[in-house]
């Protein structure tokens, strides 16, 4: 069968009608007459993760081990390394290979999906909220940021979960390229260009994703610009 050419963000994907197991299914994936670079591609991510899972175990241990946990920008610190640890488990887990046809894996990649959105939402949240933190010990010295501790957990669990139920309109969790997110193809018609998958991905992640990054970006350049201010007047 002849492959199907299918846009997908940032790139050209490529589509391939594939047999899994004793079924036929249509199985939107990069590089379809490539295996061996799609499994680069995702090994490469794979291998990430784990460092950032071994970085993140190496943090929470030496935080516990010196007991910083009493110091709020420490917890702080604790509450990130838990995010970028939880986030690196579902980056490894979709490593995994399944059949798409199944209906028992396909709950399994949706779920996946849900956890990859989930935690890389809380990471990004948890960035924001010690930056923001540092911006208002800086710009006012009256506040007292250690009662917005409770504020920033609520809006680091909360937001991204009442974000990633998103996708579940229209069932745009899916197989992705090379693992499961949302979906820029539509596997039920022939990898065809699924635009609503592409409206998501940048209005549930990469739109906030770069926001959060300008944002973050700013605060810092104030806490810089302010801390010389203050050295230059004493």
């Amino acid at each position: 069968r002849r492959p199907t050419a299918a846009r997908s963000i940032g790139s050209r994907l490529w589509c391939r009608k594939s047999e899994m197991a004793d079924f036929n299914s249509v199985a939107c994936v990069i590089f379809p007459n490539d295996t061996q670079k799609r499994l680069v591609v995702v090994n490469v991510r794979v291998s990430m993760a784990c460092v950032s899972c071994l970085g993140s175990l190496f943090v929470m241990f030496f935080i516990w081990l010196f007991k910083k946990q009493k110091f709020f920008t420490q917890r702080l610190i604790l509450y990130l390394s838990i995010a970028a640890f939880l986030s690196s488990t579902a980056y490894i887990i979709g490593r995994t290979e399944f059949d798409p046809t199944s209906s028992a894996n396909k709950y399994f990649c949706k779920a996946q999906g849900f956890w990859l959105l989930y935690t890389d939402w809380t990471v990004l949240m948890f960035a924001l909220s010690i930056t923001f933190n540092l911006f208002a010990s800086s710009m006012f010295k009256n506040l007292r940021t250690l009662k917005l501790e409770i504020v920033y957990l609520g809006c680091s669990f909360l937001i991204p979960l009442f974000i990633s139920v998103i996708p579940f309109i229209h069932d745009s969790f899916g197989l992705s390229g090379g693992w499961c997110w949302i979906k820029a193809e539509n596997e039920k018609e022939n990898c065809t260009n699924f635009e609503f998958g592409e409206i998501l991905q940048f209005a549930v992640w990469y739109g906030p994703l770069f926001l959060g990054i300008a944002l973050i970006f700013i605060m810092y350049t104030v806490v810089m610009i302010k801390i010389r201010v203050n050295v230059s007047v004493d």
